[in-house]
């Protein structure tokens, strides 16, 4: 069965590669795996002969953002031992790989049997954590044999993954090599009892624990805070045309009561036009207000084409919009959570357990149909007490479903102490 799967994974790779005319997230990948080649060998020359190193491998961006409250621990307490960090999409990569988090970040290198080999022979890690359920099945079979303990963080599963469907006989020896599950559910450990894996601890998610500490420490510019002012906020989080265009048409009624941030999840040129052109007349790029340009301060509306600055400014908010609801999934529900807004979002939040538990507890709302969130947000922007008590209620969620990267280290401390040299 391995090597059907390894040629089906040729094929793929073939397919890729024709692809990079068209796709430049290919093209990205590609270049960036055969690069990274020798970006490793070169940075594991420079490495003591003794020395301890962890190899992290998350599969894109927010597969990282739960791996990065451990990354942050293990600097705290371990400063002398070696991270390497590894991405399989370009997303992920191009966006953290100059990490301070990280000694050396790569492209993984594809799961061809004579490549992860070398791979793991020559890095030769301590341990190896994989974030949420990233497999790579030649890869696994490769650290196991070669006695390195492989950790699964932040693990969850769902009934009709398919570890667990009709090819669970080609899965389940593929996660056997896994030496600890670290989950988010009691979901995930019972999909993993199923088929006769028990060496798994429940300790939720580790982005509770982020994104709790980041709403703890938030600074604003100054021209932000003048701009605002004691205005209540309306953000759009990674927004996409739809979530704009459901907030646009009701926004006659309600400016002047509120201040509007759109933070786009798309910052290209292209886009930022597009979204000034549609809100012409009521609104400024972020860029012109830091850059002491010359801004009518009365408008409403805010352009955010920066990156980073997203979370402080959900400091000052009490409604988030977040976008992808209605493109390919919704994006970051917890950092709006955890700053104590109200959250809602569009209908594609399957597999999203944040998001649903989020809505259970009454700290956010799901929406079908844009029209659905016209009517809601027509309604409720005028009620402040409706909005505060869920942002209250989203607080607490996220406050109380810290703890999860102090659960790891507790396991993982022991191991590592162990192994230092």
């Amino acid at each position: 069965m391995m090597s059907l799967y390894t040629f089906l994974l040729f094929l793929y790779r073939a397919l890729l590669k024709g692809a990079t005319l068209f796709v430049p997230k290919a093209q990205l990948l590609l270049e960036g795996q055969k690069r990274s080649q020798k970006d490793l060998d070169q940075w594991l020359s420079t490495l003591p002969s003794k020395r301890n190193l962890i190899w992290m491998h998350c599969a894109s961006l927010g597969e990282f953002e739960q791996g990065r409250p451990v990354l942050e621990r293990i600097q705290q307490e371990y400063p002398s031992v070696f991270i390497l960090l590894s991405f399989y999409s370009p997303s992920g990569f191009e966006v953290r790989k100059s990490t301070p988090l990280a000694h050396q970040v790569v492209y993984l290198t594809p799961d061809f049997p004579a490549n992860v080999n070398a791979w793991v022979s020559k890095i030769a890690p301590d341990f190896f954590i994989t974030v949420k359920y990233e497999v790579w099945p030649n890869l696994f079979y490769a650290l196991n044999r070669n006695g390195v303990p492989i950790f699964m963080l932040s693990a969850i599963f769902r009934k009709d993954h398919r570890y667990f469907g009709w090819m669970s006989f080609f899965w389940k020896p593929v996660l056997r090599n896994v030496s600890h599950f670290f989950v988010q559910n009691t979901i995930s450990g019972e999909m993993l009892d199923r088929i006769g894996i028990t060496s798994h601890t429940l300790i939720g998610d580790t982005r509770y624990d982020r994104v709790f500490a980041l709403s703890k420490n938030t600074v604003l510019p100054a021209v932000y805070e003048h701009w605002i002012g004691d205005t209540p906020v309306i953000i759009l989080g990674s927004s996409y045309s739809i979530e704009e265009s459901i907030v646009k048409f009701i926004w006659n009624d309600w400016k002047g009561r509120f201040k509007l941030i759109i933070a786009p999840h798309h910052i290209d040129d292209e886009n930022i036009s597009r979204i000034m052109m549609e809100w012409e007349g009521d609104i400024f790029l972020a860029t012109d207000l830091k850059g002491n340009k010359s801004i009518d301060m009365r408008k409403g509306v805010m352009l955010l084409n920066t990156m980073g600055e997203l979370g402080g400014l959900y400091s000052k908010g009490i409604l988030a919009v977040v976008g992808g609801g209605w493109e390919g999934g919704i994006h970051n529900t917890l950092e709006p959570a955890a700053h104590g807004l109200a959250v809602v979002w569009g209908p594609k939040d399957h597999g999203f357990e944040e998001a649903k538990r989020l809505s259970d507890e009454g700290g956010g709302n799901r929406f079908g149909a844009p029209q659905q969130l016209k009517d809601w947000l027509s309604v409720h922007l005028g009620d402040h007490a409706v909005l505060k008590k869920m942002g209250q209620s989203a607080q607490r969620h996220v406050q109380s479903n810290t703890g999860a990267t102090e659960q790891f280290m507790k396991f993982f401390r022991p191991l590592l102490d162990e192994k230092k040299n």
